[in-house]
C-alpha cells in the first residue's frame, strides 16, 4: 500500500513553489574536504577582513559540523568569527537536548553525549543503541519490574538569541556573496551583541518533525519570485536527519532601521507533494520563537517509556561484566 501526503501538508507545498524558487542546493555528503582557496584570496563574509588583518589558520565548516557536516569546509569564515560562532553552536546543541543523541544526526563521526540539566541522566548512543545511564538519584523514576520508568531529561539552560544565532549564522552561509549586501542587519545582529539588542521580532525557526530520515544534512536556499512582494526575499532550510530547520531571513536594511517587519512566513515543504511512502508519512510543525538575551531556565522534560504487558512475560536481564560501562566511555572518547 502506498501512502501519500496529507491534503494539508500538498497545500503547503503548493503555497511555498508559488512564492518561491529553489535557487541553491547545498550537499554534505562528500567524500573528502573541497581545495581551498591560496591564502591571499580568502576574505571573511562575517566580519570583512581578509588575510592581511585575520588569520585563516582554521578549517571552519560552511555549515555547523555538530549537525552532520564533516566535509563541507570553506574560506569565507576566519578564525576569530569561527571561535565566536563554536560558542553559539555550543548553545544550539545543548537547546537539542536529547534529541541529539536520538536522532543520530552526526553518523560516521564521534557521537554527542547528552546530560540532563542537573546531572543526574548522561545519555550515548552505541551503534543503533541508545544507552541513557542515571547517574544521580531522580534520574529515573519508576522501574522496570512495574513496566513503566520515567527519565529525566531537561536540556541545560540557554540564552534564546544565542540559540538564533546558530541557526542565522548556517543560513547566512547559505547566501551568495551577491546577495551578502541585503542583509547587513543580520551581520550586525551576528557580529555585535550591543547591535542586536537594539531591535526584535525576526528571531524565528520553524521546526518540522517526520518520520523520515535524510541520509546527510542538506541545505537549500530559495528565493522569493519576480514580482511577488509581502514575503522574505530569502529563506534557508536545513534538513537533518529526521528534522527541517526553516530560517526566513526577514530583516532587511529598510526594516533593521524601523526596528520592524511585516512579512508573512510560509512554512517550506520537507519532500515533494508527488512523493509516496511505504509507511503513513508523520509530520510535526511548530514555530519557535527565540528572543531574549536573559538565560532561560527549561522546564522540566521527562522521557516515558512504558513496556507491554506481553513483552513484561517475556523479559531478561543480565549482568555486564566489570567496567562494562568505562570501557564504553573509552570507546566513544
Amino acid at each position: 500500500m502506498e501512502y501519500y501526503l496529507s491534503e494539508e501538508e500538498q497545500k503547503v507545498y503548493d503555497d511555498f513553489v508559488a512564492v518561491y524558487d529553489l535557487i541553491g542546493t547545498y550537499h554534505t555528503d562528500l567524500e573528502k574536504k573541497p581545495v581551498r582557496l591560496p591564502l591571499k584570496m580568502r576574505e571573511c563574509r562575517f566580519c570583512g577582513k581578509g588575510y592581511k588583518d585575520a588569520c585563516f589558520k582554521n578549517e571552519p565548516h560552511r555549515f555547523s559540523n555538530f549537525l552532520g557536516n564533516q566535509f563541507l569546509i570553506w574560506d569565507e569564515e576566519c578564525d576569530d568569527c569561527n571561535k565566536k560562532f563554536s560558542k553559539y553552536e555550543k548553545v544550539m546543541s545543548e537547546w537539542l537536548g536529547l534529541e541529539r543523541v536520538i536522532s543520530d544526526i552526526r553518523p560516521g563521526k564521534k557521537q554527542f553525549t547528552f546530560s540532563s540539566a542537573n546531572g543526574n541522566v548522561q545519555s550515548r548512543r552505541i551503534g543503533e543503541v541508545v544507552l541513557i545511564e542515571k547517574m544521580k538519584d531522580g534520574g529515573f523514576m519508576g522501574s522496570v519490574a512495574d513496566g513503566k520508568v520515567e527519565i529525566d531529561v531537561t536540556p541545560l539552560p540557554y540564552v534564546p538569541v544565542f540559540v538564533y544565532a546558530g541557526f542565522l549564522k548556517n543560513a547566512l552561509s547559505a547566501l551568495p556573496k551577491a546577495e551578502l549586501p541585503k542583509y547587513r542587519a543580520f551581520f550586525i545582529a551576528l557580529m555585535n551583541e550591543q547591535a542586536g539588542k537594539a531591535f526584535s521580532g525576526f528571531r524565528r525557526v520553524e521546526i518540522v518533525e517526520t518520520n523520515l530520515e535524510t541520509p546527510s544534512p542538506v541545505v537549500t536556499l530559495y528565493c522569493r519570485k519576480a514580482g511577488i512582494g509581502g514575503y522574505p526575499t530569502h529563506t534557508v532550510c536545513l534538513y537533518v536527519r529526521n528534522k527541517l530547520f526553516q530560517i526566513p531571513l526577514l530583516v532587511d536594511e529598510e526594516n533593521f532601521k524601523k526596528n520592524s517587519e511585516s512579512a508573512t512566513i510560509l512554512p517550506a515543504h520537507f519532500v515533494s507533494k508527488e512523493a509516496t511512502f511505504v509507511e503513513p508519512f508523520l509530520i510535526n510543525r511548530r514555530i519557535v520563537v527565540l528572543e531574549g538575551w536573559e538565560k532561560v531556565i527549561p522546564e522540566k522534560r521527562v522521557l516515558k517509556m512504558e513496556i507491554a504487558p506481553e513483552d513484561m512475560k517475556n523479559l531478561a536481564c543480565a549482568q555486564m561484566p566489570p567496567g562494562f560501562l568505562d570501557e564504553i566511555r573509552k570507546m566513544q572518547g
